[in-house]
């Protein structure tokens, strides 16, 4: 029997020691284990500092450069080159003659008035009485210089007469631009004039019918043609 328990507690002694060797293995690889994760993450956080260390060693990173588009350069061009022009500071020559440039004067009126038009085209430049000088004072001037006529040519300046009817009073003055003979004192005509519409408007080449011996004039084109019929006429002056 004392035999018999002294097996037992052998036998328990020898489990005992076998289960014990059993749990310190077990804790032992565990131990190792968690030593060589602490490991691997010491290693990795080394490999993290060195990289660290480099950048701040090698600075910031520097930015790429954007690039910019491409354009093609522009082509400068030709600078245009004003054309010179010799005219009267208050018109504007035309392809057939003058065309409408109104501006105000000083004494607050349009330019060019019919008179200063006429003696621009003619180049007749006599019998300047100052601003308040009309068609027919000028013609009346013209006259005693010996320097009118009832036969229109090209280049004379034409004087209308005085027609209250349609605003003109002192008469009215245009550019012969040319005149052809019909016979029994009759000639077929053009001419330009401006301010016909007291708005220092313009027109060119207007053609007409004049009457030598009855002194009238019938326009057949442009602005006055519907009510420019008999108008009369008081001469022309002569270069």
């Amino acid at each position: 029997m004392t035999r018999q328990i002294r097996l037992t507690l052998l036998l328990t002694v020898i489990l005992a020691m076998v289960c014990g060797l059993g749990l310190g293995g077990g804790q032992t690889a565990r131990g190792e284990q968690r030593a060589e994760g602490r490991g691997q993450k010491t290693e990795a956080g080394k490999h993290k500092n060195k990289k660290a260390i480099k950048r701040h060693k090698a600075g910031p990173a520097k930015k790429a450069k954007a690039t910019k588009p491409h354009h093609p350069a522009k082509t400068k061009r030709p600078a245009k080159t004003a054309a010179k022009r010799h005219h009267h500071p208050t018109a504007a020559r035309h392809s057939n003659g003058w065309e409408r440039h109104p501006v105000s004067s000083a004494r607050g009126r349009c330019e060019p008035q019919s008179l200063t038009y006429a003696r621009e085209r003619s180049g007749i430049m006599r019998s300047r009485t100052g601003h308040e000088n009309g068609p027919l004072t000028w013609f009346a001037s013209e006259r005693k210089l010996g320097k009118v006529s009832n036969e229109p040519t090209s280049g004379s300046v034409l004087i209308l007469g005085a027609n209250t009817r349609h605003g003109m009073p002192t008469g009215h003055v245009a550019y012969v631009e040319t005149a052809k003979p019909l016979g029994h004192s009759r000639y077929r005509i053009t001419f330009s004039h401006t301010n016909y519409d007291r708005r220092c408007s313009m027109e060119n080449d207007i053609a007409a019918l004049y009457d030598g011996s009855a002194m009238t004039l019938d326009i057949s084109s442009g602005a006055w043609r519907a009510w420019g019929q008999d108008l009369k006429v008081a001469g022309f002056i002569e270069q």
